[in-house]
């Protein structure tokens, strides 16, 4: 409050900024207080017991594997994109490619549409840049990264066709190479959930689709799809049932 972080409006508040602060997550705090520090090293000595040291920014299975995955791609000649479903995630990916010392751009549902094209041409242009940060809804299907041959899925779409679109950034008119598809999913946390949902999507797509290499007529795609849509149904219904019960049970 005291550096001006919050403003300096007259109706600003003690009060009003720990309320603030309540909202702010750890790493928030940590990128507020290296905001104020950045622009005054002197107040490190007040602010420096506040902000994060690297083996708390990156500590994740996912970053450690990060770590030492990317130097390895990068010597073998790869570039790479990175997709995540969430910006805060892009924003810490930052700092773990600063503290790598390898150079990257970024572009997310935020970045200005006037921008992206160039952004995109940078990329595919300048061989020096090793790795794009994307956002894995952003751009929709017109994003041409075909200077990329590694596709890495830092956290997977319930929707597995949201995942499939991102890899085929790297799969457009003008690919070279083999691309090799990475995803990330961690052991024993809701990660193993989501990509088991995709998996049996994919199957129950496929199985709609195709049978023996031919595809089945509209008549029995639509009895599966209803055989589908009862299950999920019958699911719904039984989770209905057993909240039900666990109400009941509380209640007693």
């Amino acid at each position: 409050m005291n550096y001006g972080y919050f403003g300096n409006d007259a109706s600003l508040t003690l009060g009003l900024v720990k309320e603030e602060l309540d909202k702010f997550s750890d790493y928030d705090i940590h990128c507020a207080c290296e905001e104020m520090i950045s622009e005054n090293s002197a107040r490190r000595q007040l602010l420096g017991k506040y902000t994060l040291l690297q083996d708390d920014l990156f500590s994740s299975s996912k970053f450690v594997r990060l770590r030492h995955l990317l130097p390895d791609l990068i010597k073998k000649g790869h570039r790479m994109l990175i997709f995540s479903q969430w910006t805060k995630v892009l924003d810490l990916m930052l700092n773990l490619l600063g503290s790598l010392e390898l150079s990257c751009l970024r572009l997310d549902g935020s970045t200005p549409v006037s921008e992206r094209q160039a952004l995109i041409d940078k990329f595919n242009n300048d061989q020096s840049i090793p790795v794009f940060l994307l956002s894995t809804r952003a751009g929709g299907m017109g994003l041409n990264l075909t200077a990329a041959d590694v596709c890495i899925l830092h956290d997977l779409d319930f929707n597995p066709f949201n995942d499939l679109q991102a890899e085929d950034r790297c799969h457009r008119i003008g690919q070279t190479k083999p691309v090799t598809i990475i995803k990330m999913v961690t052991q024993g946390t809701v990660d193993e959930d989501i990509y088991s949902i995709q998996e049996r999507k994919a199957r129950m797509n496929k199985a709609i689709m195709e049978e023996n290499g031919k595809k089945k007529s509209k008549k029995e795609s639509e009895e599966l799809c209803a055989i589908a849509l009862n299950a999920v149904e019958n699911f719904k219904r039984s989770k209905e049932d057993d909240e039900t019960e666990a109400i009941d049970l509380t209640s007693t």
